[in-house]
């Protein structure tokens, strides 16, 4: 929006923003660095500690809209767009959204209205990191603009220093290390256990003698247990939580029952990672040329985990090959855009995959090893030498759903007795 459409819309709510930094901010737009500017509330540069709250794109439309192309440009050619919903949501409180009040859950113990969310927001700023719009729930960012949108991120953070930073979502925290090895920058980052569908992480960069920390959670949107992220956050960055406190006014933890309504969800029905029998398989296609004879929510996996692939991937299953009835494959049952059951979904006769498995497990062998040797009996040969960083770099991004299946892997071998085959 323009100025004028701006203040028509939003009126005093404008107030509680600062554009000291505008001109910063549209450098970084007219080399495409930035597609949106970032929220900076009023008080922010002044707030006694500066805290960055960064989610991961906007959505462009809801699932299935037919304008969705027309509201992907009006997104792209927005720069006002990140503003206009933390002044809509965040502070003009215009509609329900689980994004803000659950992460006002997982600071407070509580969502926050009126004079104490306006204090909030003042004191807060906000960005995305994937500056592109999604379609719609349904499109994930892919993996390369995670590892690359870390080189504009850090444009910001240097721009803004602030002392710690909230991740609502945890996949760029995946490619922080490989990242900020790249851009050569000074870094820590460890993972904590496994919790509510997630791996959370506590990271941090050193940059022109400053140290920013950062913690990672899962997504606020969905399947989120604000009670555990509430405490893992006053844990991990009890400085920054206690001045968000003071700032609204909740010096006292709360840590009361789940508020009632649709946001507050109880960690028993949070998180994917154990469906109930009767939604686990919905949707699942058994009407395809593939019959499924055993079959999983592959979905429920990838959200367990914080979304480490792309959404298309829905179901594997074994049963019937789609060739022939008579053999039996696994098959990855993936949607595409239409919506419909995609022609590119995987198939793989079953006597194949062991030795799949075998070369994946050779290539991180040698990754990790290239001076020794393990026989696994393929006679496989390192056929591009030049292209062993890049192998290593992706096993790197990828580790976490690796050691995830690869651990699943191992305790099942555990169980089955392979002369029985």
């Amino acid at each position: 929006m323009n100025q004028e459409a701006l203040e028509k819309t939003y009126g005093t709510l404008l107030q509680h923003s600062d554009t000291s930094q505008d001109e910063f901010f549209n450098h970084m737009i007219d080399f495409e660095h930035l597609t949106w500017r970032p929220w900076i509330g009023a008080d922010w540069f002044k707030a006694g500690k500066r805290v960055l709250i960064v989610g991961e794109s906007h959505y462009a439309a809801g699932n299935g809209a037919e304008n969705a192309e027309e509201k992907i440009r009006e997104w792209q050619a927005d720069a006002d767009g990140t503003r206009e919903v933390v002044l809509e949501v965040g502070i003009g409180d215009w509609y329900a959204s689980r994004f803000f009040g659950n992460l006002h859950r997982a600071f407070f113990g509580k969502d926050i209205h009126g004079e104490k969310r306006t204090a909030l927001w003042r004191n807060l700023a906000f960005c995305n990191f994937i500056q592109r719009p999604m379609r719609d729930p349904g499109e994930r960012p892919r993996p390369d603009e995670f590892f690359g949108g870390w080189r504009y991120f850090m444009e910001l953070l240097k721009k803004l220093r602030p002392e710690f930073v909230v991740f609502v979502g945890v996949t760029a925290a995946k490619h922080f290390s490989g990242a900020m090895s790249a851009l050569g920058i000074e870094h820590a980052i460890a993972f904590a256990e496994y919790r509510n569908g997630a791996y959370p992480c506590k990271f941090s960069a050193t940059y022109d003698g400053m140290t920013t920390d950062m913690v990672a959670i899962r997504h606020t949107s969905q399947y989120f247990a604000w009670e555990i992220w509430r405490d893992y956050l006053a844990e991990t960055m009890p400085e920054g939580i206690a001045f968000l406190r003071k700032v609204v006014g909740e010096t006292e933890e709360t840590k009361g029952p789940a508020e009632e309504g649709p946001a507050a969800i109880p960690p028993s029905e949070a998180s994917p990672a154990t469906p109930s029998e009767e939604t686990q398989l919905e949707g699942l296609p058994t009407w395809l040329s593939h019959k499924p004879v055993i079959a999983c929510n592959y979905q429920e996996i990838n959200d367990a985990l914080g979304n480490f692939d792309y959404d298309d991937p829905r179901f594997i299953s074994v049963g019937h090959a789609q060739w022939n009835p008579d053999d039996v494959s696994v098959k990855i049952f993936r949607v595409g855009n239409s919506g419909r059951w995609s022609r590119q979904s995987e198939e793989v006769p079953v006597q194949r995959l062991p030795y799949m498995m075998a070369m994946l497990l050779s290539a991180i062998q040698k990754t990790q090893n290239p001076s020794g040797s393990v026989d696994s009996g393929m006679n496989e040969k390192v056929v591009a030498p030049q292209d062993l960083a890049l192998l290593r770099e992706q096993l790197h991004t990828w580790a976490v759903p690796l050691k995830d299946g690869l651990t699943r892997v191992k305790e099942l071998l555990e169980h089955i007795n392979l002369e029985a085959l």
